[in-house]
């Protein structure tokens, strides 16, 4: 079945593997991880730099030790889980929220300062972070939730 619950995680594997078309469709998966992985690794890294307050000088003595400790994390991290579900509804649930809503809200809330001619804005802000705030704890509580009930079948590659 291509949809449904019996499909596989990835929708492409559903396809035969004869199809011309499905083929050229992985490649392009393919060549897009590839292409964005470098982009996103850089943010997880500035992210993490930012997050624990470590000065230009801190990160270009240490950039190289954390380089490599997050890929060897994110390397082993792609070995073991084969089923990567409940992690893309978490990411979805979380991320996907905080683009769509909360940013936005946030950027409106910290403009007004500068802009008072967002001030009109501010009420629909605060209640797009709301609603955002609540439709990512549901997502991500949902997913959680998913994420129980499906332990039992939960596969790890190098565990199983």
């Amino acid at each position: 079945a291509t949809f449904g619950a019996h499909s596989q995680p990835l929708i492409l594997n559903n396809y035969a593997a004869t199809d011309a078309l499905i083929a050229w469709s992985k490649a392009a998966v393919v060549l897009s991880i590839i292409s964005s992985y470098p982009l996103s690794f850089v943010g997880i890294k500035d992210g993490l730099f930012d997050l624990f307050q470590i000065t230009p000088r801190q990160r270009r003595d240490m950039g190289e030790v954390v380089t490599v400790v997050l890929l060897m994390v994110l390397a082993a991290a792609a070995l073991l889980i084969k089923d990567i579900r409940v992690m893309m509804a978490l990411s979805g649930a979380t991320w996907g929220n905080c683009v769509i809503y909360i940013f936005p809200s946030y950027m409106v809330l910290r403009g007004v300062q500068h802009y008072p001619a967002l001030q009109p804005h501010v009420v629909p802000a605060l209640l797009t972070g709301l609603l955002g705030a609540v439709l990512g704890a549901v997502g991500a509580l949902q997913a959680l939730i998913n994420l129980w009930a499906f332990l039992g079948t939960f596969s790890f590659g190098m565990i199983d």
